[in-house]
């Protein structure tokens, strides 16, 4: 025991011994430290070093109150703001499964629910799923991609939590015409902006099922009614990805489908003819043996792939 006397009682012990490193996770993200502190790299190093740390020990059902500011769309912090991918990308590292899965179950049930509307980036949200899951890429739905263990069906295991990603991802390309969908215009892989689009396509190859609900889903994006002036209409381009990566879960007998591929060719993504596509290959090889040998069989062939895909 103390020789001095105590002034307090001693605190009381927590049946829950993990809730203060939740609240000190959430201190680090929710109050601003002192200015000159905040605004140099050593504030930023901190946050990146303990942030993630603290949450991986944390119990992850104590974790929500972290979460609504980890992906708050008014950031309380500069630190969020200005290195929120870096942290993302760290925490993603760390975390144990089921503080992913914990976190991404939690980010489905306010995207289904429209919780938060308004208060939650759906953008943020978006880059945490894409993360989590490592679909957001164009490594991500090549072919090599399917010789390694998909994780995308582990966490999003039912159709319901499939359905709700889909109508996160669309509602985080609500993008005003601008900088930002011009990348996603050009074709550019590595822009952030495109992350969406490549869940999309990632969720489509998981099997029939799903990549008929991604092609639905975009069909019902497009025809929603908007203000062209405040909301660029990402369907075309979207469509388009779709069927260059899936050329055979893309039907072209639906004139809605038939008219957004036109337009994302002739309007929006002239670099797709750079696109990696499932049909290069053999149509490289027919054209090859065309050429060697120019007979009508060869030359129906070719004509059958060409009124096949277009």
């Amino acid at each position: 025991p103390p020789s001095w006397p105590l002034r307090t009682a001693p605190p009381p012990v927590r049946d829950d011994p993990e809730e203060p490193l939740a609240t000190l996770a959430l201190r680090l993200i929710a109050v601003e430290p002192d200015p000159n502190l905040a605004r140099g790299p050593s504030w930023t190093r901190l946050v990146l070093k303990w942030f993630p740390s603290l949450t991986a020990a944390a119990d992850a059902a104590a974790l929500a109150p972290v979460w609504e500011v980890l992906f708050a769309a008014d950031p309380p912090v500069r630190v969020l703001a200005d290195a929120f991918r870096r942290i993302v990308g760290r925490c993603v590292g760390v975390w144990s499964r089921r503080t992913v899965r914990e976190c991404l179950a939690w980010i489905l049930h306010r995207a289904a629910g429209g919780g938060g509307a308004g208060e939650l980036s759906e953008e943020r949200m978006m880059f945490f799923l894409c993360t989590a899951v490592d679909a957001g890429s164009a490594a991500s739905v090549s072919a090599e991609a399917d010789l390694l263990a998909p994780s995308l069906t582990e966490f999003l295991a039912t159709p319901e939590d499939v359905d709700a990603a889909v109508s996160l991802c669309l509602r985080s390309l609500d993008l005003p015409p601008g900088e930002r969908t011009a990348r996603l215009v050009e074709g550019k892989e590595e822009a952030p902006e495109a992350l969406p689009i490549f869940f999309l396509v990632a969720v489509a190859k998981t099997g029939p099922r799903y990549s008929r609900l991604v092609v639905n889903r975009v069909k019902d994006y497009a025809g929603r009614p908007r203000d062209r002036r405040a909301l660029f209409n990402i369907a075309p381009v979207i469509m388009l990805r779709l069927y260059t990566h899936l050329p055979s879960a893309v039907g072209l007998r639906d004139g809605t489908v038939r008219a957004l591929l036109l337009e994302g060719a002739d309007f929006h993504s002239p670099a797709w003819l750079a696109w990696p596509c499932p049909l290069d290959g053999p149509v490289r090889a027919k054209v090859d043996n065309l050429v060697r040998n120019p007979h009508p069989r060869t030359v129906q062939a070719l004509a059958d792939v060409g009124k096949q895909h277009p």
